[in-house]
């Protein structure tokens, strides 16, 4: 087994029996073909590696091999790090034929590995696949994150394979992002994944926390919490480590000092012994309160303190190379001969401070973090400045003599330059470490590194050319990271400096055009920077311009002024196409494409798909035909044209296989959940909403409130109202959008009081709203409101508004989220509370057909009971009214439309309150009741003594009456009226 870097396996096991049966049983069902994944979390010290060993131990004696990677503490390792460790521990110690055969799958993985390279190919620079259009970088991550699940696969074979991730807390979030796509992409595999972490030291805003917490909620992972021992465990656990037992007296006061924490109580025990203070078991006195950690690092320094002093500046030293070093680098850097500080190493290791691993001679590890701690904060000021320094020199030597894992070394010499003070140097080697990890992907990587630079900018004499470029560099990778608000504020700040600067030039290179930038914050600090720069440049270059008008015709219209964005769209497409440059048409076409997403520009859009398709297929550029597409899915929404909309979609899923994007999945499965939605696949649309919004960062705020709108609608169609409750405050910071939906939403839950009060905020706005994205949407559900309070005003300009639109389908022109059918039911609600009956009929038939035809059944029922509404308020054509109204409630049950199932049986129950057949004469009554029996007109005729035309011709008029179009529904409405028959009568 390979447990390099672990503590000792010698360690005393005590306890944790029902920690170590979810370990067993998680690895018999990955053994069974089921791949897990185990989380162990608790404070430092409480076990989790002994834990984690204990487990590894098992599985090697049924010969399933072991791997393990660890995060790095000091930041400094590159992207990766953990699973660069359990590749290279598997190609290492396979057999030769194996590792043959390993090292073909592993190939594709030496861009994230390049010391996996052979000695004469370590010099060669990959080609970066991060050129080009933004987007193209993801397909390059999917093909890494994709060959290391191939390599795993093979690695575990019909044998199995566990792999440990100890101190995730510590890992970059490319290593954790790699993980969960790892759990998800084996789960028919035999892999059992154990991820040890400090959750305390896991920030919960960041990519790390979000990426565990998926791994958590998922079905194949289980979660164990370690505490500390309890009071039997913990004197068990120091008698073995004393070698004999230590009192019930001596283990309470322990107990009560460490919290049943293994490693700080080994720590006290062994400290009693080493002053021969066990005999007295009064460690402590009952007025001396020892916290942790104070106490237990006042144990590791009085343990420190018995080291000769060269043994513990030795220590010091290495305490700020890592938590693994070797002693060859450390006698360099302390400038020593290798021999001496060999022998001091041994020292520490004999006072068990120390580690050294077994299968990497020359490398130590400390015995726990905490005593690496302990020496760090010893430490003066002027000594960590001089041992950074040392440390800095001697990577810069070690680097300079075999460039070998750049990326690693160049991140460990700027963290080292930047904490010896060494401003320059420090933002030099971030730099060229972040656009390492650019190549190999690693771009939340990239990012810290960025972000290091820019905090030197002060020391490190970076000018304002310099802070806005990587200012821009940070911004591009954000974006990269799916963190659509830190970029812009990068961006921001860039231009912010570069108009301070009256330099506009400076921002050419600035990942502009970004939409869906959601956070109203955010876009207002957009909008501003943009403005400032745009104000401040007579002569900025035309494609600087455009870039930036695009960028501000996105911040005009995410702040709902569309008559400001529809010209800054126009000139930034006239720049681009004078230009003659295909990159830059492309990059602001997705703007114009925005400012016009109202559906007044419903086949302009159209025609801009087109276009970026031409770009696609001339340039080669896979991600304007996702746009086109995209574009085209939102149009065909719009003109009802569902037979278009299914063959996007698959376009769609094809483009998206093959680009491997995480924003072309975002929007096929956006997409596919919109389509499960409008036929009333509430489970598979919830479902289908929840895999796209789990491809970005929680702190995407588009990608959140749209799930959210998504998962409110589905909530309130079936009578759950736990998303809007919970989520309330993320949709009112967009008030002027969100007002009509939480009214119709609340209304829909049937709290009618808080529902007025959105209704009043939407209603005041009403003529203001911009014919925008979300202007078909904002009329649709006000007017449904509108309908139930009786406003008849608001009813009026909605009608009127709506009207030229009776042949769409009520969808979004900027990314459908739901599709709500055909206008024309909404139409028909407006026109029944204006009293236009003949219109609202009108409407309604057109929107029960249409409906009807492309299968919408929510809406299709939708159309029926406000149908059935209708003719019931105008007290006519009582049996079609019931008739519609059962057939929506019948739909409404199939589908689990509870809300619209209460209001269908209410509307069942008043139209069965009327009592007696309406509008019939008493001969008509009589032949209702002769249908019921099954008579023919022939037979009517001879039973009431009537001739055979005159029997047809009441019959036609009962059809009339009633609204009803064939004898079978005269005859339910017979027998539900309970009619007699002229014998009976």
């Amino acid at each position: 087994m390979s447990i390099e870097g672990a503590s000792s396996s010698s360690v005393a096991f005590v306890g944790r029996s029902a920690e170590l049966g979810e370990l067993r049983a998680a690895l018999t069902e990955a053994l069974g073909g089921s791949s897990r994944a185990v989380l162990i979390t608790g404070e430092p010290g409480v076990g989790k590696t002994v834990l984690a060993i204990r487990l590894a131990g098992e599985a090697e004696a049924l010969g399933v091999p072991v791997s393990w990677g660890r995060g790095s503490e000091s930041g400094e390792a590159p992207a990766f790090w953990p699973w660069i460790q359990i590749v290279r521990d598997q190609l290492l110690r396979s057999d030769p034929a194996d590792r043959k055969r390993l090292e073909r799958y592993a190939a594709p993985l030496y861009q994230m590995m390049p010391q996996l390279k052979r000695p004469d190919e370590h010099m060669r620079t990959a080609p970066s696949p991060t050129g080009g259009i933004i987007y193209d970088s993801g397909e390059a991550r999917f093909r890494l994150f994709d060959a290391t699940s191939s390599f795993l696969r093979v690695t575990a074979g019909e044998r199995g394979l566990v792999i440990v991730l100890d101190d995730a807390h510590w890992a970059d979030a490319p290593t954790l992002l790699l993980l969960r796509h790892l759990v998800r992409e084996l789960g028919l595999d035999p892999v059992l994944f154990v991820v040890s972490f400090r959750e305390e030291e896991v920030s919960p805003d960041g990519p790390v926390a979000a990426a565990l917490a998926d791994l958590a909620g998922g079905p194949e992972a289980r979660w164990i919490r370690l505490n500390g021992l309890d009071r039997a465990e913990l004197a068990r656990h120091l008698a073995a480590i004393v070698g004999q037992p230590t009192g019930e007296a001596l283990a309470a006061r322990i107990h009560d000092a460490t919290g049943g924490n293994p490693f700080f109580a080994a720590e006290l025990v062994r400290m009693l012994r080493s002053e021969g203070r066990l005999a007295n078991h009064v460690p402590f006195l009952p007025d001396q309160p020892l916290g942790l950690p104070r106490g237990v690092r006042e144990v590791l320094r009085r343990r420190l303190d018995r080291l000769s002093v060269a043994s513990r500046r030795s220590l010091e030293l290495a305490s700020l190379v890592g938590t693994t070093f070797t002693s060859e680098f450390l006698a360099r850097a302390g400038g020593a001969e290798p021999e001496r500080i060999l022998g001091l190493l041994d020292e520490a290791v004999g006072a068990q401070l120390l580690d050294q691993l077994p299968e990497r001679p020359g490398w130590f590890r400390f015995q726990h973090e905490l005593v690496r701690e302990t020496l760090f904060e010893g430490l003066g000021a002027v000594d960590r400045l001089r041992n950074h320094r040392r440390i800095a020199e001697t990577l810069e030597r070690e680097w300079e003599e075999t460039p070998v894992e750049g990326a690693n070394t160049m991140s460990r010499l700027a963290s080292h330059w930047q904490q010896a003070g060494d401003g320059p140097r420090a933002i030099r080697y971030a730099r060229m470490a972040a656009s390492e990890a650019n190549k190999q992907l690693g771009y939340e990587e990239a990012a810290r590194l960025y972000r290091l630079a820019l905090g030197q900018a002060a020391t490190g004499g970076l000018d304002v050319g310099g802070r806005c470029e990587v200012l821009l560099e940070l911004a591009t990778a954000e974006y990269r990271c799916g963190n659509v608000r830190r970029a812009m504020e990068a961006f921001v700040q860039a231009a912010e400096l570069a108009r301070r600067s009256d330099r506009p030039s400076l921002l050419a290179g600035a990942p502009l055009i970004v939409q869906d930038i959601g956070d109203p914050e955010v876009n207002a600090s957009v909008l501003h920077a943009c403005e400032g720069v745009l104000a401040g440049a007579a002569g900025l270059d035309d494609a600087v311009r455009a870039r930036l008008l695009a960028q501000r015709a996105v911040a005009l219209c995410e702040s709902g002024r569309l008559d400001e964005a529809l010209p800054d769209s126009e000139r930034a497409m006239e720049l681009a196409e004078r230009s003659g440059d295909p990159e830059l048409l492309a990059a602001v076409l997705p703007a114009r494409h925005l400012a016009l997403a109202g559906p007044d520009w419903t086949l302009q859009r159209l025609d801009l798909a087109e276009q970026a398709l031409g770009l696609a297929r001339s340039v080669a550029a896979p991600i304007e035909e996702l746009w086109a597409r995209v574009w085209r899915t939102d149009v065909f929404w719009e003109l009802g044209d569902i037979a278009s909309v299914d063959a996007e979609i698959d376009r769609l899923a094809s483009l998206a296989h093959s680009l491997r994007n995480p924003v072309a999945r975002w929007h096929l499965k956006r997409f596919q959940a919109a389509r499960a939605l409008m036929v009333g696949r509430y489970e598979e649309a919830a479902a289908l909403s929840e895999e796209a919004t789990a491809g970005f960062p929680r702190e995407n705020f588009m990608a959140q409130i749209l799930h959210l709108w998504f998962m409110s609608a589905i909530n309130a169609d079936r009578g759950e109202f736990t998303w809007m409750d919970a989520y309330r405050s993320m949709i009112e910071a967009r008030p002027s959008t969100m007002a009509a939906t939480l009214s119709w939403s609340l209304l829909e839950a049937g709290r009618r009081d808080e529902a007025l009060a959105y209704y009043e905020q939407a209603r005041g706005s009403l003529l203001r709203v911009p014919r925008d994205a979300r202007w078909m949407v904002t009329m649709v559900f006000l007017t449904e409101v509108s309908s139930q309070f009786e406003d008849r005003e608001t009813a009026e300009i909605c009608y009127r508004e709506l009207l030229p639109f009776e042949d769409r389908f009520s969808a979004s022109g900027g990314g459908t989220v739901i599709c709500q059918g055909s206008v024309a039911l909404f139409l028909g609600m407006a026109a029944m509370t204006l009293g236009r009956f003949g219109d609202g009929e009108g409407h309604l038939r057109r929107a029960i057909q249409r409906n009807t035809a492309v299968g919408a059944r929510p809406w299709a029922a939708r159309a029926e009971l406000v149908m059935a509404e209708l003719l019931h308020r105008q007290g006519r054509a009582r049996g079609q009214a019931l008739d519609l109204a059962q057939r929506a409630a019948r739909t409404a049950t199939a589908l689990g439309m509870r809300v619209l199932r209460t209001r269908a049986e209410a509307v069942i129950d008043d139209i069965a309150a009327v009592k007696g057949p309406v509008l019939l004469s008493r001969r008509e009554r009589e032949v209702a009741a002769l249908v019921a029996r099954g008579l023919t007109n022939r037979e009517i005729a001879r039973t009431l003594f009537l001739s055979e035309r005159t029997a047809e011709n009441h019959v036609q008029h009962i059809l009339t009456k009633l609204g009803f179009g064939t004898r079978a529904q005269i005859a339910a409405w017979a027998v539900a009226e309970g009619l007699p028959t002229p014998a009976e009568s």
